[in-house]
């Protein structure tokens, strides 16, 4: 078979379908106005974000993750923030249980789907972060009206990892994260130009989308965080 061949099959699949995306879009409404309700009682201002694959339109057929967060002001208190985050998290997820990251966040289900409700900081600067989850609204912003064009790209990149094991940025796989993934397609262009450069690297590599690194790495593959010029966002791999 040849390599389009193969493409389109694999495309067929993991193309999420127009029902999915409408079940994720009414979901996602749903979840929004829960949230919106309980912010209005609260006496800090905060608002909500969708982050992540499902944010960005580059989501696989039968993903059922999606992160919703909470964005309070930068000069509240870290232990408000936790209260009211998870106010918010168990009001929009009711029979939801509380994980804990850098801080507690409530999961839980609605409609099938795998839902994160995670309180943040609204600073202004992704390199103003008072946690580390303040920086991903930069990221799903950055990639907003880039990467829409090449998602069923990003999409086949994201398969394929996973189909060879080197999708994911959790300790047990070091491999590509989702935004890793979404930058080096991005980078090259498509799923076939980021194979054909990945096939001529000569670790290290480095890349910087936006050509304002501020610092070195040692590390054999180095991408140059867009919103963040002192992080590798190919740190794990």
């Amino acid at each position: 078979m040849s390599f389009e061949s193969v493409v389109e099959e694999v495309r067929e699949r993991i193309v999420p379908s127009e029902a999915e995306v409408r079940a994720l879009e009414s979901a996602v409404e749903e979840l929004t106005a829960r949230a919106e309700d309980v912010i209005e009682g609260l006496p800090v201002e905060a608002d909500t974000v969708l982050v992540g694959s499902t944010a960005r339109g580059t989501w696989l057929s039968g993903d059922r993750d999606i992160d919703l967060f909470v964005r309070f002001p930068p000069d509240l208190d870290r232990a408000d923030l936790e209260r009211y985050g998870l106010d918010v998290g168990h009001a929009v997820l009711p029979d939801g249980h509380e994980e804990f990251a850098e801080h507690p966040y409530v999961k839980g289900e609605i409609r099938g789907f795998d839902v994160d409700c995670v309180p943040c900081y609204a600073v202004e600067r992704a390199t103003d972060i008072r946690s580390a989850v303040d920086r991903t609204p930069f990221h799903t912003a950055y990639l907003e009206g880039r990467i829409e064009p090449l998602a069923d790209e990003v999409r086949l990149a994201k398969a394929f990892l996973s189909a060879i094991g080197a999708y994911g940025s959790d300790l047990r796989t070091k491999g590509f994260s989702g935004f890793l993934t979404e930058l080096l397609v991005l980078e090259y262009g498509g799923f076939r130009a980021f194979l054909e450069a990945a096939t001529e690297w000569q670790p290290p590599v480095r890349l910087d989308p936006e050509d304002h690194g501020a610092r070195s790495f040692d590390d054999p593959l180095v991408v140059i965080d867009p919103t963040d010029p002192e992080r590798n966002v190919a740190a794990v791999c």
